[in-house]
């Protein structure tokens, strides 16, 4: 499995490494816009570059990754790109996916980690990269627009600033997680029944056939958060936040729940053997 944060703030690279590798994986050139730029590059070094910038074996709990972190450089590359590559500037992850694949780098399957739609380029670029796509949106009014309005750009003629993904394609390729569900109330209520309508999210599901994971999220339940241990092996919690820092209990609940969602997604994507 490859993960690639593609968040300037890199808040995914933060779950997985330490603050300062981090910052010396900057200073060394091997993150995400450095693997990007090498994609283009035809020199001979390119491969390498590409190659450098992929972190092995980034252990999280009991799972190891491979690891392509991000950095606040890649505002700064997909700024300049996107002006420089004209109608191919939602394409640079794409190239990079196909680049690693020519090294035989075969990954069974590669997550992209996209940030919210408020910034256009990230979502437009991490689609056009993506065989499925995950549509993380929250029960709260505001999110439900965004999302609404996400996906309806995302639909439509083409060419930069249009739409990319076709209409029928929607349907096969995208699908809808609810997050940070209350755990009381009416808003549960709805969302455990379906009543997407009532919630705001009718008329993309209706007219564009979208699915929803029958798993939510709550809002309250603990998920894998490293523990102060855990920190203090990478060098980041000193001794005495040793108490602020065990917050991190997974709780049965969130156990079950990443379960649940993991065997959607598994079915979803037809790994199912």
């Amino acid at each position: 499995v490859l993960l690639i944060d593609t968040d300037p703030s890199a808040g995914l690279s933060m779950l997985l490494l330490p603050e300062r590798e981090l910052e010396e994986l900057e200073r060394l050139r091997r993150t995400l816009p450095h693997a990007l730029e090498a994609a283009y590059s035809e020199d001979r070094e390119a491969e390498q570059r590409v190659r450098d910038c992929i972190r092995s074996g980034v252990e999280f709990y009991d799972v190891k990754f491979d690891v392509i972190p991000s950095s606040p450089e890649l505002s700064e590359f997909l700024g300049r790109r996107w002006y420089d590559l004209g109608d191919a500037a939602e394409e640079p992850l794409r190239n990079l996916l196909d680049r690693i694949s020519g090294l035989g780098l075969n990954y069974d399957v590669v997550l992209i980690d996209s940030i919210p739609f408020y910034e256009a380029r990230y979502t437009r670029m991490t689609c056009r990269a993506s065989q499925y796509r995950v549509v993380v949106t929250t029960p709260r009014h505001l999110d439900v627009r965004r999302t609404n309005y996400m996906v309806k750009r995302l639909v439509g003629a083409g060419g930069r600033g249009g739409g990319i993904i076709r209409a029928d394609e929607l349907s096969r390729s995208f699908k809808l997680l609810v997050n940070k569900v209350p755990p009381h109330g009416w808003i549960r209520e709805l969302v455990e029944r379906g009543e997407w309508r009532q919630l705001g999210l009718g008329e993309i599901i209706e007219r564009y056939r979208l699915e929803v994971f029958k798993t939510f999220i709550p809002d309250r339940d603990a998920f894998a958060i490293p523990t102060a241990d855990v920190r203090r092996r990478r060098g980041e919690a000193p001794e005495f936040l040793r108490a602020e820092w065990t917050i991190a209990k997974r709780s049965v609940r969130g156990g079950e729940i990443v379960d649940s969602l993991t065997g959607e997604v598994v079915e979803w994507l037809g790994l199912r053997t």
